[in-house]
């Protein structure tokens, strides 16, 4: 699936923070003591980017850098990821944006590590919220709140939305506007999702629009797959055999449709389950999709 590659943008952002750590750690012994300690998060809360910059006076870039140090020093190796370390990334991680807005290194770092290793979603989705007001072209960020919404969430209707924000920003990966439309039908909206897709075609090009076009068409073609699906079952109910393809089903007068997808592909019928509908250019449905995802979903949560 063209999901899987959202998960080397966000590990990028993690690497970065990781390269730094090593140095961190070698010239600070205390680090592991401090970052055992839990600290009220009160007295860590930014009082606010206009009282941070006349705090700073003209130093406020260097003290946002000191700030993603401590970050880092905090995030450490995985195994020392600890639940005490993540209100203080999370506030230093204000902090430090607060002092320097334009600081988008720390709004993908943090962002990143509060959703893959501690499951702080909603923390996420702020700091990443933030960084993308400030940053407007920076994808990466409305791609992670996306990300949160469908992967981490089950909310297709939001991860649709923030997917075809990021697909709009010059730069970001051919595959967000397809991503973007088929998490749109996976929320139940299949008009609204074929729509988007549609108006976005016109204004992308090469692989992109191909890919668009491939997502449209095959969205295109689920209800007519749905029919041959539930002629299928009238066809195995009558005469105790499952069809073989679409057309024997047309032929045999269980409904008047053309037995071909939107590509022109034949419709034939899966070996693996009885009476679903495929054909060469599309071997998933998009209800096989869906249930994977939320699969995937029920087992991050339990």
């Amino acid at each position: 699936m063209q999901t899987a590659k959202i998960i080397p943008v966000i590990a990028s952002a993690a690497l970065l923070a990781a390269t730094i750590v090593v140095r961190v750690q070698l010239v600070d012994p205390q680090a592991d003591a401090r970052q055992k300690q839990i600290v009220d998060t009160n007295v860590l809360t930014s009082p606010g980017p206009e009282v941070m910059k006349i705090a700073a006076v003209e130093h406020r870039h260097m003290w946002a850098d000191l700030f993603w140090l401590e970050i880092v020093q905090q995030l450490g190796t995985r195994e020392k990821m600890i639940d005490a370390i993540w209100p203080k990334v999370h506030q230093w991680a204000h902090i430090a944006t607060d002092l320097d807005g334009l600081y988008e290194t720390i709004y993908r770092a943090v962002s990143v590590h509060l959703t893959v290793y501690a499951k702080r979603i909603k923390e996420s989705d702020e700091i990443a919220e933030k960084g993308w007001k400030n940053i407007p072209n920076a994808w990466q960020l409305p791609l992670m709140i996306g990300y949160n919404a469908y992967f981490e969430s089950g909310n297709a209707a939001r991860g649709s939305e923030y997917i075809y924000h990021a697909s709009r920003i010059p730069g970001s990966p051919r595959y967000l506007p397809a991503l973007a439309g088929r998490m749109q039908f996976h929320s139940g909206d299949e008009r609204g999702a074929v729509e988007v897709l549609e108006m976005m075609i016109p204004n992308l090009e090469g692989p992109a629009q191909r890919d668009a076009i491939y997502r449209m068409k095959a969205m295109k073609s689920e209800p007519r797959l749905r029919l041959f699906d539930e002629a299928c079952q009238r066809f195995l109910a009558d005469t105790g055999t499952t069809a073989k393809t679409g057309e024997q089903l047309v032929a045999a007068g269980y409904l008047n449709a053309v037995p071909a997808d939107e590509f022109g592909a034949a419709i034939v019928f899966s070996k693996a389950e009885k009476c679903l509908a495929i054909t060469e250019e599309i071997d998933v449905r998009e209800a096989q999709a869906k249930e994977r995802f939320r699969r995937r979903t029920r087992g991050k949560s339990q």
